[in-house]
């Protein structure tokens, strides 16, 4: 199983979750810490795939990213994800021997050629390019979770790569396996979790 999360700064606001299982996909909110950790160590996943920043320096892999939007850690909010998402790391790894790794959703949606800045009209773009099956309503929250998750998959497949240096890591899909990918990633489906 493969997990992915698209983290807020704060425990008040959405975190949107994703599992995937074979081409099964659920999604659903969860806002605080305890929730995410225990939601992670009841599933137990092979790998969880996380939208956040996992170091707090200066980072080769954000340069890297910028030309997808990725914003600085300069940035009050997203120096409060990446703290967060450090903290978050550390209560998973306590209760559980997982693979995390970095992933920026809008790098992979831009890549796979289903970005758009609305998530409604960028969930309509995967349905479409992919033939996903969508049953319920789903957040933009859970939208980029769903991204997190399939490029989390991607990594499990190798068709993924790594961009940055040891001060950090960023997981986007491998530009040089697209047809491979879009293979992959046909008829999905895609429900809210109960």
């Amino acid at each position: 199983m493969i997990v992915g999360i698209d983290l807020s700064a704060k425990p008040t606001n959405r975190t949107g979750i994703c599992f995937i299982i074979g081409k099964e996909a659920k999604v659903l909110t969860l806002f605080t810490n305890d929730e995410i950790v225990n939601f992670c160590i009841s599933y137990r996943p092979k790998i969880i795939a996380i939208d956040a920043p996992l170091g707090l320096g200066e980072r080769l892999c954000d340069k890297m990213m910028k030309k997808y939007g990725a914003m600085p850690l300069k940035l009050k909010p997203i120096y409060e994800l990446g703290a967060r998402a450090i903290d978050l790391l550390r209560l998973i790894t306590s209760g559980l021997k997982v693979k995390i790794i970095e992933v920026f959703p809008t790098a992979s949606a831009k890549i796979l050629g289903v970005y758009h800045k609305k998530p409604k009209l960028m969930l309509e773009l995967m349905i479409s390019k992919f033939l996903f099956d969508v049953q319920g309503k789903i957040n933009k929250d859970e939208v980029d979770s769903f991204l997190a998750g399939i490029t989390g998959l991607l990594y499990n497949n190798e068709l993924a790569i790594e961009v940055g240096d040891n001060d950090g890591k960023i997981v986007i899909p491998d530009v040089e396996k697209i047809v491979e990918i879009e293979s992959m990633l046909c008829n999905f489906k895609i429900q809210r979790a109960s």
